[in-house]
């Protein structure tokens, strides 16, 4: 039977000795899923992806996982380094001390690159490239670990929206070809709800754990706190003005998109109705 990258039991995360930012937090990583950590501001999003990589000590509770490939949110700089030797940096953990870079090293670098569509930038100057240039480069770095297990911070500050789907896009991609997990943080409700496989939903010191089409219809998001005139519309899971609400639009069958975003035949696959959509996910790939 497959065993998850990661499991995280009943964690308690802060960054001083006094205040837990999160508690009673428990979920599941497996390879092939694309997972998102979703909040406000403050809610501890980056503590905990930095606490599950290994940076921050943990205040309770315990991550068992496989190796993990930290990308932060900064783009930094490397003066002097072209794109193809800063992805081969990620080489750095598999070598000896003494080791030289073998062929195999050099394969993989340009497996990488050419994986996240950036062969193409091998030769030229990282500090050079374009905000989404470089995080491409920074994303072929840490595959070029061949970690069964990814995290990234934020990987969409600095991007445009077209930029943004594109990226997501490609990271769900990776987890299929790969058979890699991700998990990620994000501020794009749009993007998680298109290309996102399980979802965890930070909310005032709690974390929910499902598919963005789950949130949707238990109504989490209703429940979330938002500036006012805002609202949720569980109609076509957008966040809209209140006034939008009196158009006619026509209701999305969540289960039917979640099916088709995780590559299941709806008219095949028969839905547990005693589990989420995520759990349904987790039930037919084990």
């Amino acid at each position: 039977m497959k065993s998850p990258v990661l499991r995280a039991l009943d964690l308690e995360v802060g960054h001083d000795r006094t205040r837990a930012i999160l508690s009673n937090v428990s979920f599941e990583l497996w390879q092939g899923e694309l997972t998102a950590l979703i909040g406000p501001n403050g809610s501890g999003k980056s503590t905990l992806l930095r606490s599950l990589a290994g940076l921050l000590p943990l205040k309770q509770g315990t991550v068992e996982r496989q190796d993990v490939a930290f990308v932060p949110t900064g783009l930094g700089t490397v003066p002097g380094l072209m794109a193809k030797e800063v992805v081969s940096l990620g080489r750095l953990p598999s070598l000896g001390i003494f080791s030289l870079r073998s062929v195999e090293d050099r394969r993989e670098v340009e497996r990488a690159l050419r994986d996240v569509g950036a062969l193409d930038l091998a030769d030229r100057f990282f500090d050079e490239l374009s905000d989404g240039q470089k995080k491409k480069i920074l994303l072929a770095r840490a595959l070029a670990q061949g970690t069964p297990l990814m995290i990234l911070d934020e990987p969409c500050a600095f991007l445009d929206a077209p930029q943004r789907l594109g990226l997501y896009s490609l990271l769900s991609r990776l987890c299929r070809d790969r058979n890699m997990a991700i998990l990620l943080s994000s501020h794009h409700w749009d993007a998680v709800l298109a290309c996102v496989h399980q979802t965890l939903l930070l909310q005032e010191g709690r974390a929910l754990w499902g598919a963005p089409e789950d949130f949707i219809l238990r109504g989490d998001l209703d429940k979330f706190k938002m500036p006012d005139g805002v609202v949720f519309d569980p109609r076509d899971g957008r966040f809209k003005y209140s006034r939008e609400l009196k158009e006619e639009i026509p209701q999305i069958d969540w289960k039917a998109h979640f099916a088709r975003k995780v590559g299941l035949d709806v008219s095949k696959f028969n839905f547990n109705e005693g589990q989420t959509l995520a759990q349904n996910l987790r039930s037919f790939r084990v």
